[in-house]
């Protein structure tokens, strides 16, 4: 094993080329969202990255944006897997940044910009601990793959397709996946997550006529944006907060004795309060609170509303009926839950309701997770305790979601350089200069555990 103290003089000796690669990367301004058309920019940048280190490296064109691969063969019996995306969030809205999101830079020991945290910051430092290991070691103890995509922010909808034409490239014997984010939460623990919860995204409209009326019409004409908030009211019931689209919870399995200890493990350090002050929330919904706020947070699927819309949406008054409203909605799914099976609900909900609502698209994957008892498990959770000096929390799964489900047949977990306040979707994204060093040593020390 390479001594900490030279790990750490590594990074700091090449801090200034890893923040120089880190920011040229998140200039290119990679918003599948939006379009995608600065791919093959970033994908030019990526393959200078990887290439100086003597990866062999591909790109996979797909129907939508195309998949970046990276391979350094050290012809060792264990294979180290990255997951990762080049893509990242829209960045609006932009008067809420504090510096252009697309021109990142340093302040107060924090790297702004957007997808510093998701995930453009993880890359890096997963490279810099490639370069790490091949200038103090001379070579790597383990192989080391990289998959890196263009679509993780619009619910990966090609990616299924490559891994089964790549699956021999992926899975080969004795693989392990460290999953693209990952970080420490509001208690300064840094944290291991063993899966993701399943999403399954929505856009809705409701039509009313074939024109924005005046308004003094409403005492006559149905109003397509009244029409929706009631659709949208029925899906949910404010009070319990359970989910009122019938059946919906007919295929969830309740929670294994393992998985509530480990979330009761979870709640002995567990420090609501400073949570709340993170989330900027005086009480969680309902006043939920210690296990039963956690449990709940882990195991329960949900409904939000992520964007609603109709109408005049300009400065000032103007007294319009709408002729068409629209809402975007996720359900976060629990496993054993699917998208397919959510929207067919969801369609049956709104038809035997005698809503007239339009689902005009969706996308999304189920849920997936690696068992706990893992061997992979221990080998991180030591890695860590020897860089960070603290044991991590550990995760049955993630709140949020992504793609797991595809890899989901080798040991996968999602470590990272983030931080509870690193506003992954939202302005100011940042990561901390310490963790994206730390963050380095971690990975690398990791391959070196793995051997």
């Amino acid at each position: 094993m390479l001594p900490l103290k030279d790990m750490e003089n590594f990074v700091e000796k090449n801090f200034d080329q890893a923040i120089e690669d880190l920011f040229r990367l998140i200039r290119i301004p990679t918003v599948t969202a939006k379009g995608g058309h600065n791919s093959a920019q970033a994908i030019s940048e990526l393959k200078r990255i990887f290439n100086e280190l003597g990866f062999k490296t591909s790109t996979a064109e797909t129907k939508g944006q195309p998949v970046f691969t990276a391979v350094l063969d050290s012809n060792k019996s264990k294979t180290l897997l990255f997951y990762d995306h080049y893509d990242v969030q829209p960045a609006e809205p932009f008067d809420l940044w504090t510096s252009p999101p697309f021109e990142p830079e340093i302040r107060e020991g924090k790297i702004y910009g957007r997808g510093v945290a998701d995930n453009k910051g993880h890359i890096i430092s997963r490279v810099f601990a490639v370069k790490m290991l091949q200038e103090l070691r001379g070579e790597l103890p383990v192989n080391v793959k990289f998959v890196i995509e263009g679509e993780e922010e619009v619910s990966s909808p090609n990616l299924g397709e490559f891994v089964e034409k790549h699956h021999n490239f992926l899975f080969a014997d004795q693989t392990s996946c460290i999953w693209e984010f990952g970080g420490k939460n509001a208690s300064g623990f840094q944290e291991i997550w063993a899966g993701v919860k399943g999403i399954c995204y929505v856009q809705l409209k409701t039509m009313g006529p074939k024109k924005d009326l005046h308004s003094a019409y409403g005492a006559v004409v149905k109003n397509p944006a009244n029409h929706l908030v009631a659709a949208l009211d029925s899906l949910r019931d404010d009070k319990t907060d359970k989910i009122l689209i019938e059946n919906y919870y007919d295929t969830i399995i309740p929670p294994s004795e393992e998985l509530l200890q480990t979330i009761s493990k979870i709640e002995k350090e567990f420090d609501e309060e400073k949570l709340k002050t993170v989330l900027g929330v005086k009480e969680f919904i309902h006043g939920l609170t210690g296990m039963e706020m956690l449990k709940k947070y882990y195991l329960s699927p949900t409904c939000t509303i992520c964007g609603i819309w109709s109408g005049w949406q300009g400065e000032g008054g103007k007294t319009v009926l709408p002729a068409e409203a629209h809402a975007k909605l996720d359900f976060r799914l629990v496993p054993k839950q699917t998208p397919e099976d959510v929207i067919q609900k969801l369609r049956n909900h709104f038809r035997d309701h005698n809503f007239n609502v339009e689902i005009e698209w969706f996308e999304g994957y189920p849920a997936a997770f690696t068992p706990l008892t893992d061997p992979f498990v221990q080998v991180v959770e030591e890695t860590m305790i020897e860089v960070y000096g603290h044991e991590p929390w550990i995760h049955p799964w993630s709140p949020g979601s992504g793609p797991l489900h595809l890899f989901a047949e080798i040991p996968v977990l999602s470590i990272g350089v983030g931080n509870a306040e690193s506003n992954a979707h939202s302005p100011n994204e940042n990561i901390e200069v310490e963790d994206f060093k730390l963050g380095q040593i971690c990975i690398a020390r990791l391959m070196e555990k793995m051997a």
